[in-house]
């Protein structure tokens, strides 16, 4: 019986994960190329969740003690969500921006580094070779 349970809770999550709006947009925001739209997304979607339960506290007495429950709980966890997801995409960006800064910076020590044991003169960091390492170090993490 658990066992059933446990399956019909695992196809139900799977379900809304993989086919839930809010879900497939919070899954796309999540990776880093989406970190940075993370705040305008959240704010969006925590405006029209929090739009919805309004709605659905005024106009639940004409649908029945039950149906409105149901829905205004799913919306809740769905605002609840929205308003999590902008600080912390912040946070992960800021994370990962500051992580690839170090690793640029990184190779360029170890670049000028090279150069002076070899002998040679320290390479001068062009912007255009900034962009490539910060290119080259967002698909490295």
């Amino acid at each position: 019986m658990f066992h059933f349970a446990a399956l019909i809770v695992a196809k139900l999550f799977w379900f809304c994960q993989t086919f839930l709006p809010s879900n497939i947009v919070i899954r796309r925001v999540r990776r880093r190329d989406g970190l940075k739209w993370g705040a305008p997304v959240g704010l969006a979607g925590a405006a029209l969740y929090y739009g919805l339960f309004l709605l659905l506290s005024t106009g639940s007495q004409s649908w029945g003690w039950t149906w409105a429950h149901l829905v205004g709980i799913v919306v809740v966890l769905s605002l609840i969500k929205f308003t999590v997801l902008m600080p912390v995409s912040l946070v992960l960006l800021a994370s990962h921006r500051s992580r690839e800064g170090l690793l640029v910076a990184q190779v360029i020590r170890d670049l000028r580094s090279e150069a002076k044991t070899d002998g040679r003169v320290p390479p001068v960091i062009t912007d255009e070779y900034r962009r490539v390492l910060r290119a080259w170090a967002r698909q490295k993490h």
